[in-house]
C-alpha cells in the first residue's frame, strides 16, 4: 500500500468519525431545538453549533444558552433574553437584535456584521474579536470600554455616530 493511499484511508476515516460525531451533536441538540421551537423558551440549553438561520425567535427566552459557534444568520431575535449567553464565534450576520436583552453575554468573535443591535442591553457583554462592521448599535447601552476589541466599521455607535476605526 502506498503512502498516498494510507493517507487517503486515514483522511477517509477521520472524515467519517467528525461527521458521525457532527451527526451525533445535532441529535443531541435536537430536543432542545423542538423545545425551543415549540415553547419559544431554552434557558441554559446548549445550542453550539447549531443552525437557527432565518428563525423567527422573538422575545425567546435563551438566558444563558450556549450557542457558540451556532448560525443565527437572519434570525429575528427583537427582544430575546440573552443575559450571561455564550454566543461566542457565533454567526450573526444581519441578525436583529433591536431591544434585545444581551447583559453580560459572551460575544467574542462573533461575526455581526450588519446586525441591527438597536436599543438592546449590553452591559457587560464581551466584544473582543467580534465583527461590527456595518452594525447599527445605536440607542443601545454598552460600555465603550468593550468595544474596543471589536472590528469597527461603518458602524452606528450607541450616540448615532459612525465608527470607522477598521475600514482598510
Amino acid at each position: 500500500m502506498s503512502s498516498r493511499t494510507v493517507i487517503c484511508c486515514a483522511l477517509s476515516r477521520t472524515s467519517l468519525i467528525l461527521g458521525l460525531l457532527a451527526i451525533a451533536s445535532c441529535a443531541s441538540h435536537s430536543d432542545q431545538v423542538e423545545q425551543l421551537l415549540d415553547t419559544n423558551a431554552c434557558p441554559t440549553c446548549d445550542l453550539s453549533g447549531t443552525n437557527l438561520q432565518r428563525l423567527d425567535l422573538q422575545r425567546a427566552d435563551l438566558r444563558g444558552a450556549n450557542l457558540q459557534e451556532a448560525n443565527l444568520q437572519q434570525a429575528n431575535l427583537r427582544d430575546v433574553l440573552l443575559i450571561g449567553s455564550n454566543l461566542q464565534q457565533a454567526n450573526l450576520m444581519r441578525v436583529n437584535l433591536d431591544d434585545a436583552i444581551l447583559v453580560n453575554a459572551n460575544l467574542q468573535s462573533a461575526n455581526l456584521q450588519r446586525a441591527r443591535i438597536r436599543g438592546a442591553d449590553l452591559r457587560g457583554a464581551q466584544f473582543k474579536g467580534a465583527d461590527l462592521e456595518s452594525a447599527d448599535l445605536s440607542h443601545s447601552s454598552i460600555d465603550p470600554v468593550a468595544l474596543e476589541a471589536a472590528r469597527l466599521c461603518a458602524t452606528v455607535m450607541p450616540d448615532q455616530t459612525i465608527e470607522n476605526r477598521d475600514c482598510n
